[in-house]
Protein backbone atom coordinates (compact mmCIF):
# COMPACT_ATOMS: atom_id res chain seq x y z
CA UNK A 1 0.00 0.00 0.00
CA UNK A 2 2.09 2.79 -0.83
CA UNK A 3 -0.33 5.55 0.04
CA UNK A 4 0.46 4.65 3.39
CA UNK A 5 2.59 7.02 5.81
CA UNK A 6 3.73 6.41 9.06
CA UNK A 7 3.33 8.29 12.28
CA UNK A 8 5.74 7.73 15.33
CA UNK A 9 4.71 8.74 18.72
CA UNK A 10 7.34 8.58 21.56
CA UNK A 11 7.37 8.94 25.39
CA UNK A 12 6.43 12.51 26.08
CA UNK A 13 4.55 13.24 23.03
CA UNK A 14 1.16 13.32 24.27
CA UNK A 15 -0.66 16.22 21.72
CA UNK A 16 0.14 13.58 19.38
CA UNK A 17 -1.29 11.06 20.89
CA UNK A 18 -4.67 12.72 21.90
CA UNK A 19 -4.73 13.54 17.85
CA UNK A 20 -4.32 10.10 17.25
CA UNK A 21 -6.78 8.38 19.74
CA UNK A 22 -9.22 11.33 19.09
CA UNK A 23 -8.81 9.77 14.86
CA UNK A 24 -9.21 6.38 15.73
CA UNK A 25 -12.14 6.55 17.94
CA UNK A 26 -14.10 7.68 14.92
CA UNK A 27 -12.69 5.14 13.20
CA UNK A 28 -13.54 2.85 15.90
CA UNK A 29 -16.84 3.75 16.09
CA UNK A 30 -17.65 4.22 11.98
CA UNK A 31 -15.47 1.50 11.21
CA UNK A 32 -15.55 1.32 7.25
CA UNK A 33 -16.39 -1.43 5.05
CA UNK A 34 -13.60 -4.46 5.32
CA UNK A 35 -11.97 -2.93 9.00
CA UNK A 36 -12.04 -5.47 11.61
CA UNK A 37 -10.26 -4.71 15.51
CA UNK A 38 -8.83 -7.87 17.24
CA UNK A 39 -6.70 -6.67 19.16
CA UNK A 40 -7.57 -2.86 19.98
CA UNK A 41 -10.17 -1.89 22.00
CA UNK A 42 -12.64 0.87 22.09
CA UNK A 43 -10.49 3.33 24.43
CA UNK A 44 -7.12 3.12 22.93
CA UNK A 45 -4.45 4.74 24.54
CA UNK A 46 -1.81 5.98 22.50
CA UNK A 47 0.61 7.35 24.75
CA UNK A 48 3.54 5.44 25.55
CA UNK A 49 4.57 5.30 29.46
CA UNK A 50 8.35 5.29 29.01
CA UNK A 51 11.28 6.43 27.50
CA UNK A 52 12.07 4.03 24.72
CA UNK A 53 8.67 3.20 23.93
CA UNK A 54 6.79 3.73 20.94
CA UNK A 55 3.81 3.36 18.99
CA UNK A 56 4.50 3.56 15.20
CA UNK A 57 0.95 4.08 13.39
CA UNK A 58 -0.41 3.54 9.54
CA UNK A 59 -2.40 5.98 8.08
CA UNK A 60 -3.96 6.18 4.50
CA UNK A 61 -3.96 9.16 2.15
CA UNK A 62 -7.07 10.48 4.30
CA UNK A 63 -5.49 10.84 7.25
CA UNK A 64 -7.57 7.44 8.60
CA UNK A 65 -5.56 5.01 10.80
CA UNK A 66 -4.93 1.83 9.11
CA UNK A 67 -2.76 -0.17 11.73
CA UNK A 68 -0.22 0.22 14.21
CA UNK A 69 2.32 -1.52 16.03
CA UNK A 70 4.10 -0.93 20.10
CA UNK A 71 7.49 -1.11 20.40
CA UNK A 72 10.38 -1.10 22.97
CA UNK A 73 13.70 -0.22 22.04
CA UNK A 74 16.80 -1.34 24.02
CA UNK A 75 20.21 -0.02 23.98
CA UNK A 76 23.02 -1.58 22.82
CA UNK A 77 24.69 -4.27 25.53
CA UNK A 78 27.50 -6.76 25.40
CA UNK A 79 24.43 -9.47 26.56
CA UNK A 80 21.51 -10.37 24.83
CA UNK A 81 19.74 -11.77 27.30
CA UNK A 82 20.29 -8.62 29.42
CA UNK A 83 18.42 -6.78 26.95
CA UNK A 84 15.84 -9.18 25.93
CA UNK A 85 12.18 -8.30 26.95
CA UNK A 86 11.35 -11.71 27.37
CA UNK A 87 12.37 -11.08 31.37
CA UNK A 88 8.98 -10.94 32.39
CA UNK A 89 9.49 -14.94 31.92
CA UNK A 90 10.78 -16.65 34.77
CA UNK A 91 11.81 -19.40 32.19
CA UNK A 92 11.39 -19.42 28.20
CA UNK A 93 10.18 -23.20 27.10
CA UNK A 94 12.84 -24.35 24.66
CA UNK A 95 13.25 -27.84 22.99
CA UNK A 96 16.74 -29.90 24.28
CA UNK A 97 17.23 -33.16 22.33
CA UNK A 98 13.62 -33.49 21.80
CA UNK A 99 12.50 -33.01 25.34
CA UNK A 100 10.69 -29.80 26.51
CA UNK A 101 12.97 -28.04 28.83
CA UNK A 102 13.72 -24.41 30.06
CA UNK A 103 16.05 -21.54 28.93
CA UNK A 104 17.57 -19.54 31.07
CA UNK A 105 18.27 -15.51 29.89
CA UNK A 106 21.79 -16.29 30.40
CA UNK A 107 21.42 -18.97 27.47
CA UNK A 108 19.75 -16.94 25.07
CA UNK A 109 22.34 -16.08 23.25
CA UNK A 110 23.06 -20.08 22.15
CA UNK A 111 19.96 -19.90 19.95
CA UNK A 112 19.45 -19.09 16.42
CA UNK A 113 18.63 -15.36 15.79
CA UNK A 114 20.42 -13.76 18.89
CA UNK A 115 23.54 -15.92 18.12
CA UNK A 116 24.11 -13.45 15.66
CA UNK A 117 24.09 -10.34 17.51
CA UNK A 118 27.18 -8.44 17.60
CA UNK A 119 26.36 -6.29 20.74
CA UNK A 120 27.08 -2.75 18.56
CA UNK A 121 23.91 -1.90 17.48
CA UNK A 122 19.99 -1.63 19.49
CA UNK A 123 17.40 -4.11 19.87
CA UNK A 124 13.87 -4.31 19.33
CA UNK A 125 11.20 -5.69 21.38
CA UNK A 126 7.47 -6.24 19.05
CA UNK A 127 4.56 -5.97 21.65
CA UNK A 128 1.90 -5.94 19.14
CA UNK A 129 0.99 -5.10 16.05
CA UNK A 130 -1.99 -5.04 13.82
CA UNK A 131 -3.60 -4.05 10.20
CA UNK A 132 -7.71 -3.03 10.29
CA UNK A 133 -8.06 -3.80 6.92
CA UNK A 134 -6.56 -6.96 5.84
CA UNK A 135 -4.05 -7.89 2.30
CA UNK A 136 -3.55 -4.07 1.71
CA UNK A 137 -0.02 -4.52 2.39
CA UNK A 138 -0.65 -2.46 5.64
CA UNK A 139 1.43 -4.77 8.11
CA UNK A 140 4.40 -5.00 5.33
CA UNK A 141 4.40 -1.09 5.12
CA UNK A 142 4.61 -0.98 8.58
CA UNK A 143 7.39 -3.49 9.06
CA UNK A 144 9.28 -1.99 5.98
CA UNK A 145 9.87 1.32 8.81
CA UNK A 146 10.74 -0.69 11.86
CA UNK A 147 13.50 -2.56 9.16
CA UNK A 148 14.98 0.95 7.69
CA UNK A 149 15.16 1.90 11.20
CA UNK A 150 18.74 0.90 11.92
CA UNK A 151 18.05 -1.87 14.80
CA UNK A 152 20.63 -4.52 14.80
CA UNK A 153 17.70 -7.21 15.82
CA UNK A 154 14.25 -7.03 16.18
CA UNK A 155 12.64 -9.66 18.35
CA UNK A 156 8.21 -10.48 18.74
CA UNK A 157 6.15 -13.39 19.85
CA UNK A 158 4.07 -15.02 17.38
CA UNK A 159 0.71 -16.00 17.89
CA UNK A 160 -0.81 -18.69 15.52
CA UNK A 161 0.64 -20.00 12.30
CA UNK A 162 -0.98 -17.13 10.28
CA UNK A 163 1.28 -14.65 12.40
CA UNK A 164 4.36 -16.72 12.24
CA UNK A 165 3.68 -16.78 8.10
CA UNK A 166 3.85 -13.18 8.13
CA UNK A 167 6.76 -12.75 9.78
CA UNK A 168 8.53 -15.57 8.11
CA UNK A 169 7.83 -13.67 5.19
CA UNK A 170 9.39 -10.34 6.32
CA UNK A 171 12.57 -12.07 7.11
CA UNK A 172 12.47 -13.66 10.38
CA UNK A 173 13.51 -16.35 11.94
CA UNK A 174 12.18 -19.19 14.50
CA UNK A 175 14.45 -19.02 17.31
CA UNK A 176 13.02 -22.60 18.39
CA UNK A 177 11.69 -20.67 21.81
CA UNK A 178 8.17 -20.50 23.02
CA UNK A 179 6.21 -18.63 25.39
CA UNK A 180 3.14 -18.73 27.14
CA UNK A 181 2.66 -22.47 27.80
CA UNK A 182 4.17 -23.04 24.37
CA UNK A 183 1.51 -20.72 22.42
CA UNK A 184 3.35 -18.02 21.45
CA UNK A 185 6.69 -18.75 19.31
CA UNK A 186 9.56 -16.25 19.32
CA UNK A 187 10.89 -15.00 16.30
CA UNK A 188 13.97 -12.59 15.61
CA UNK A 189 15.08 -10.64 12.29
CA UNK A 190 18.80 -9.92 12.45
CA UNK A 191 19.99 -7.24 10.20
CA UNK A 192 22.59 -7.14 7.98
CA UNK A 193 23.76 -3.60 7.54
CA UNK A 194 22.44 -2.05 10.75
CA UNK A 195 24.72 1.49 10.32
CA UNK A 196 23.04 2.07 6.52
CA UNK A 197 19.68 1.19 7.83
CA UNK A 198 20.01 4.15 10.38
CA UNK A 199 21.74 6.58 7.71
CA UNK A 200 19.00 6.23 5.25
CA UNK A 201 16.49 6.17 6.92
CA UNK A 202 17.27 9.40 8.84
CA UNK A 203 17.43 11.03 4.97
CA UNK A 204 14.41 9.35 3.51
CA UNK A 205 11.52 8.71 6.05
CA UNK A 206 8.82 11.10 5.38
CA UNK A 207 7.09 11.51 8.71
CA UNK A 208 3.35 12.80 9.49
CA UNK A 209 3.42 15.33 11.99
CA UNK A 210 -0.43 16.36 12.06
CA UNK A 211 -3.69 14.55 11.09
Amino acid sequence: MNSVQIIEINHGNDELAREVEASFANVRSNPPPGYSFFLTGENMDFRPRRVGDSYIVAVNHRGMIVGYTFVEEVSKASDIGEMSRLDWFDTINCPRNDAWGSLSKAELRSQPGYNSYSGSGSMLHLNCIEAFRKGRGIGRRIMQEIKMAGYELVELEAYGSNAERFFTKQGFIDTGITTGDGAKRVMVWNNPLPLFSSVHYQEERSRIVHL
